[in-house]
Parts: C-alpha cells; sequence; structure tokens
C-alpha cells in the first residue's frame, strides 16, 4: 500500500500538514513529484479566452452563444487532447474496433457522436434519433424510453465493417461531451444506489455485491439500499472488479479519444453552449433539448468534498491512478478536489 500511494498525491495536500505525522508527511513529499511531473508533460495551459468559461458568456439575438467565441474554445481543447495524447501511454494502444459501442452513427449528418453516460448523454440520444428519423419530436421522450426503447434504433459504430469504420472516422465530424471525472463518478453513486437507478436490477444486485463484500459486518437480508460513497469507491477501485461498468468507466476506454481525433469536445459544465454551437455545424435547424425538469439542478460538485472526506487517503489516491488520464486529455483539475477536502486542507 505504502508504494502505490507514492505514485498519486501532490504537494498542496500537505502544505498544512507540517505539524502532523511525521511519516505521512514524508510520503506525500515524494507523491508530489509524480503528480508535479504529470502535470507538466501531460497539460498545456492556455488562457481560456474572455467569456467561454462564465455562464453568462455573450449571446446573440436569437439565444445562441456567439460562434466565433466557440471556434475559439474548439480550438484550445483540441491542442489540450493532442497534447495530453502525445505524453501519454495511450498514444501508443491500437484502436481496438470491437469496442466502439458507445459511438453514435448519424450516416445522413454525417457525424459520429460518443456518448458518456452521466454526460447529458439522454438528450444526445433524443437528438440523433430525431437525425435518424426515428422520432418526430424529442421532447415526447421520457428517460427510461430513450434507453430502453429506443436506443436500440440507433446505429453504433462497431455494427460497421472494419472499412467501414475507418472510413466514417475519417470523414465524419466527431463530437464527443466530458464532465470533471469525479463529478461523473458522484453522479453515478448517487443515482444508480440513492436514486431511480436502483429500481434497474443491474444496479440492486450490484449494491447487494458491494455490501456482502465490502462490508464487514452486514445483516440479513441484505437489500443494497445503504450502500455508503466508501464502499462503493471500494468495489470501483479493486482491481479487476468494479470499474468497467459503463457509467463510471473512464472515457479513455469509452471513447478512445487519443486513438481518434475528435473535433468537438464538449463539456458538461458548458452544456448548452456547447451543444448549440455543435448543433450548429452538423445540424442547424435541429435544436439541442433543454434538461429535463425531473433532473432538477445540479448539485453534485457541490456536495463532492463532502463526499471526499468521507475517503481514506490512499483510496483518494487510487481514485486518481484510474482517472488521471481523464483529467489530464481533458484539462480537468484533480488539485481544486483536494484542496477542497476538509480534512487536508
Amino acid at each position: 500500500m505504502f508504494w502505490k500511494m507514492m505514485d498519486v498525491l501532490p504537494v498542496r495536500m500537505v502544505r498544512r500538514q507540517l505539524d502532523k505525522n511525521v511519516f505521512l508527511f514524508g510520503i506525500l513529499v515524494v507523491l508530489t513529484l509524480y503528480i508535479l511531473y504529470v502535470n507538466r508533460t501531460t497539460s498545456v495551459r492556455i488562457p481560456i479566452p474572455e467569456g467561454l468559461s462564465d455562464a453568462d458568456s455573450k449571446r446573440d439575438s436569437s439565444g445562441k452563444a456567439l460562434l466565433k467565441d466557440f471556434v475559439s474554445t474548439r480550438k484550445e481543447r483540441r491542442s489540450i487532447m493532442r497534447q495530453a495524447c502525445h505524453n501519454s501511454t495511450q498514444s501508443k494502444n491500437k484502436l481496438d474496433i470491437k469496442n466502439l459501442d458507445h459511438i453514435i452513427v448519424s450516416d445522413k449528418y454525417q457525424a459520429l457522436f460518443c456518448f458518456v453516460p452521466k454526460v447529458a448523454c439522454s438528450q444526445w440520444k433524443k437528438v440523433f434519433l430525431l437525425m435518424s428519423g426515428h422520432v418526430d419530436d424529442p421532447k415526447k421522450l421520457d428517460e427510461y424510453s430513450v434507453h430502453f426503447n429506443y436506443s436500440h434504433l440507433l446505429r453504433y459504430l462497431d455494427q460497421y465493417k472494419k472499412d467501414e469504420i475507418e472510413h466514417r472516422i475519417q470523414t465524419y465530424k466527431k463530437i464527443i461531451m466530458v464532465r470533471d471525472p469525479l463529478d461523473r463518478l458522484l453522479s453515478a453513486f448517487k443515482n444508480k444506489f440513492h436514486g431511480t437507478g436502483f429500481k434497474d436490477p443491474t444496479y440492486s444486485n450490484i449494491a447487494k455485491f458491494i455490501v456482502r463484500n465490502y462490508r464487514k459486518d452486514f445483516k440479513q437480508p441484505v437489500l443494497g439500499d445503504d450502500v455508503t460513497f466508501l464502499e462503493f469507491i471500494r468495489y470501483v477501485t479493486d482491481d479487476g472488479i468494479g470499474a468497467e461498468n459503463e457509467h463510471w468507466r473512464t472515457v479513455m476506454k469509452l471513447c478512445a479519444p487519443c486513438q481518434i481525433e475528435y473535433d468537438f469536445v464538449g463539456k458538461y459544465e458548458t452544456l448548452q453552449d456547447d451543444a448549440d454551437f455543435i448543433m450548429s455545424q452538423i445540424a442547424p435547424h435541429i435544436d439541442f433539448p433543454a434538461k429535463p425538469k425531473a433532473y432538477g439542478s445540479s448539485n453534485t460538485s457541490q456536495h463532492l468534498p463532502h463526499y471526499l472526506s468521507q475517503l481514506p487517503l490512499n483510496y483518494v489516491g487510487k481514485l486518481w491512478n484510474i482517472y488521471k488520464d481523464d483529467f489530464t486529455v481533458f484539462n480537468y483539475s484533480f488539485l481544486t478536489h483536494l484542496n477542497d477536502i476538509p480534512y487536508l486542507v
């Protein structure tokens, strides 16, 4: 455990820990070297143009964000992604054409979209169902119907022959939507184990497995409706056990961004503006649907420090080991999360 921890945490975590356990301090000082090295070699810090990260970005008379702003954003995000991939071991991996089941294809509009669960994928599937002609009004579709009644009507890249796959990757416009990795992870936990997702037998069974295997003293019958965040993280970080579920699998594995050069990198944090820009480029006559009211307002990021504070230090490090490429390739800050954990401040 000691040597695994030496690969994960930065020096800023221990800036105010000088009066605490000397052994822990020594570990953290050593660990910082690795994180600082990764931050310097795998990310390109390009200043964000004025207005791009502001929720109140400038808009034109139709209510859509000015395209000139997002042309700059697009270039910045693609540049960071390319540079991070160049410095990552992921760039050496070949594209596995059998693992393209998350890339939706629209031959009519010559577009590919890699959907990432917990990153507005329901809204994007509605858009592609409309583009494919399978529905005429996506507003009529509820979230359950999108995934369980209509999703199979879409075409996915793994359904094509090898030469057809290569042709579409080379010639179609390619889109990916991403989200802060730990925000996405917490969103999945809350929805699948303490929300509507728990009604799905897949996740209620996973919950029961987690209780039986990661709780010392559990009572029968095991219902699984009281899984803690720590138990969930123990499951996710257990080698070869829990990390591959699509709702918390890394974007690197879902979408292969170092093998497929995406033209548009949208972010959940600026969803509506990014989606408006992307739709203007692939299907200008189609409006991106607003977030369903049933989902309410997203406050996951506000609650994340509370949940991270429930994790022992070594599990915070394990999360970095799993999601570090997602953080660097898409320019999210792991250090920001560390600074928000109460026991590290």
